[in-house]
């Protein structure tokens, strides 16, 4: 009976510390790769928002670029609406200021083309006033099929003795730029190079614009050096060995933090004479094969005896791509610490178990013995009369065995037999609760085990719940600036633009504030209908936002009611003449095939003049737009010095 006890106490104790087991290594299991994927998914993460930053930057690039072309496009198109203007040559000296000149082929004849240079060089403030808006264009510029060239330079940051003295003469037509451009029909970056003069690697974004025709009318380009993308890499946080890095079309690193970590060296440190496609690391050639490719993904590398996660993203618009790289220990520190947990608690709950399970089968071994040896001993001393009831106690003894826990052995000798009978009760009883403690045992570590899998899910929803909410606050965001019809900015946003703009404004600069009301405008809405109206607003808010650069506050005040400011170093004749533009596109205004039939009635105020607050300029404004729809409309008007 002992050895029955022992053995079957020994091999449900050894299967449930087997199962125990089992559940803490597929806990540590389910938990790592949950783990491992959320750190993966980081970094890809990473790598995508960083491309995406890059794309914007260059799509604000090749806007420039498109507004320049669209300026002169108009310009060419209707040279009677401008005056020529003195054409300044390239300066010997400039540092400290932007700098607008022209250049020319030396076999250009320039007394013939004297008048066509002058009715072109009106594209200065719209130059000037890009190069103002962004401090990282290093140069802009538009070139005609003559081979003449205007440009401005930016030379804001520049040192006196920094400036280098710009050549009369250039050959524009000869230029890759230029070609490029003519060649794809479209906007085009060219290869990264290292500029001559300053010694740092930039690019040249072109584009062609033609005439109605289909005839070349000339070519728009912008000059930039990789500094202000290279924030992106150099800034980016990556803990202690990370580092980033963007390789371009050709396999070249263009950009890099592991110039500045002596635990990369140079592996992929910025490089134009290097196709990364050829390294002798294997991992390096086939992460960069995969880059220049275009591809999207995660994959591992090794530098010497370190191991990094590399997450690799394509920028779209140049057919660069961009890499975020961690250590791998990194990545695996909280994996390891969470195995180490997870192995510890089972270990623990291994060795309760143990210890409760080797208490009892001591307990029930020491009473079985302790029966048995009772039993031996009077053995001797019983008579014929005790056979009866040592049959009924052989018969409980045999349905015990056979596993009957429930058996009850009920004897009325009044003597150490009735006793034996209650002892072996009293076993039968310790020995069904030692069996349903040890079961309550084993179902307390399955609903643990159900509760982990659970928890496990509840965190992978929550994650899931928290990037959802993050994308619609920030499209929330960004939707609530602007006016769902014209895509300007709404009301609430207008009044906080022109608000700020006239807290920044600067001394030596001014502001203008246009309020502009559409003459007969409800006239043409009962006329066609309200969606015909709704087109008038919203081909008129298009016109509006072609004639102001993209620093204007342009914004829909209600209705057909407009409301625009600009800011700079700004001239009567300057705000006349953003009037009188503003006033053409009203008149000339064809929606659907019909004419508009509207006008425009303008009221101007100007900071300081008329005051420096928003809510005073307006009220200015507004009172010369009233006189002006008293006194016959289609026209502007200067607000009233107070």
């Amino acid at each position: 009976l002992s050895g029955f006890m022992f053995y079957s106490i020994i091999g449900t104790r050894d299967m449930a510390i087997q199962y125990s087991k089992e559940i803490g290594k597929q806990s540590d299991t389910n938990s790592s790769q949950l783990l491992e994927e959320q750190k993966k998914k980081e970094i890809i993460d990473i790598a995508l928002d960083k491309a995406d930053d890059i794309d914007h930057r260059l799509s604000n690039i090749e806007k420039s670029v498109r507004i320049a072309a669209a300026t002169m496009q108009k310009i060419n198109t209707h040279p009677d609406d401008y005056h020529p203007m003195q054409i300044a040559l390239p300066p010997t000296e400039g540092a400290g200021k932007l700098i607008f000149y022209v250049q020319y082929a030396k076999d250009v004849d320039k007394d013939a083309l004297a008048k066509e240079m002058g009715i072109a060089a009106n594209i200065r403030d719209t130059l000037m006033g890009l190069v103002e808006a962004d401090p990282l264009i290093d140069s802009i510029f538009v070139a005609s099929p003559k081979n003449f060239i205007f440009s401005v330079d930016n030379h804001l940051q520049t040192l006196p003795n920094e400036y280098e003295p710009i050549d009369l003469y250039y050959d524009a037509l000869a230029s890759d730029w230029y070609k490029l451009a003519v060649k794809t029909h479209g906007v085009a970056f060219t290869p990264v190079r290292q500029f001559i003069f300053s010694k740092e690697l930039g690019i040249f974004c072109a584009v062609p614009f033609y005439k109605e025709n289909g005839e070349l009318e000339g070519v728009s380009c912008l000059q930039t050096t990789l500094e202000g993308l290279g924030k992106f890499v150099e800034q980016l946080n990556l803990r202690n060995r990370g580092f980033s890095f963007v390789v371009d079309e050709r396999g070249h690193v263009i950009l890099s933090s592991a110039n500045n970590s002596p635990k990369q060296k140079d592996a992929l440190a910025i490089n134009l004479d290097i196709d990364r496609r050829n390294s002798e690391n294997e991992s390096i050639r086939d992460l960069i094969t995969q880059m220049v490719n275009g591809k999207q993904g995660i994959t591992e590398i090794k530098f010497e005896a370190d191991k990094y996660y590399v997450a690799y993203a394509p920028i779209k618009k140049t057919g660069w791509s961009f890499a975020a790289a961690i250590a791998a220990d990194e990545v695996m520190a909280p994996i390891i610490k969470n195995d180490e947990i997870i192995q510890q608690l089972t270990q623990q709950n291994i060795s309760q178990f143990n210890h409760h399970m080797t208490s009892t089968m001591i307990a029930a071994v020491l009473l079985v013995i302790g029966l048995l040896g009772a039993v031996s001993l009077v053995g001797k001393k019983i008579s014929e009369r005790f056979i009866s009831p040592l049959y009924t106690l052989t018969d409980g003894v045999q349905e015990f065995a056979e596993g009957n826990l429930d058996k009850k052995i009920y004897l009325h000798t009044g003597d150490e037999i009735e006793d034996l009978a209650k002892i072996f009760n009293g076993m039968t009883d310790n020995l069904k609760e030692y069996i349903a403690n040890f079961e309550r045992a084993n179902e307390e570590k399955e609903r643990q085990n159900t509760l982990l899998k659970k928890k496990n899910v509840e965190l992978s929803t929550a994650l899931h719940d928290v990037e959802r909410m993050r994308i619609a606050r920030d499209t929330y965001r960004e939707k609530s600036k602007i006016d769902h019809l014209t895509k300007l900015f709404n009301k609430a946003s207008t009044e906080n633009i022109c608000t700020q703009l006239c807290t920044n404004l600067q001394e030596n600069t001014k502001a203008a504030l246009y309020i502009i009301d559409l003459d007969h405008f409800k006239e043409a809405n009962d006329t066609f209908g309200h969606q015909f109206g709704d087109r008038i607003l919203s081909a008129f808010a298009q016109r509006l936002s072609s004639i102001f650069r993209t620093n204007d506050c342009v914004g829909r005040f209600g209705g057909d009611e407009f409301v625009v400011m600009i800011t700079g170093v700004l001239t009567e004749d300057i705000i006349q003449r953003k009037a009188q533009e503003i006033l053409k596109a009203a008149c000339d205004l064809v929606v659907d095939g019909t004419h508009a039939g509207i006008s425009a009635s303008i009221g101007i105020a100007i900071a300081p003049l008329h005051g420096k607050d928003y809510p005073t300029l307006f009220q200015v404004a507004d009172s010369a737009l009233y006189q002006i729809k008293e006194s016959g409309r289609n026209s502007f008007a200067f607000g009233k010095t107070p």
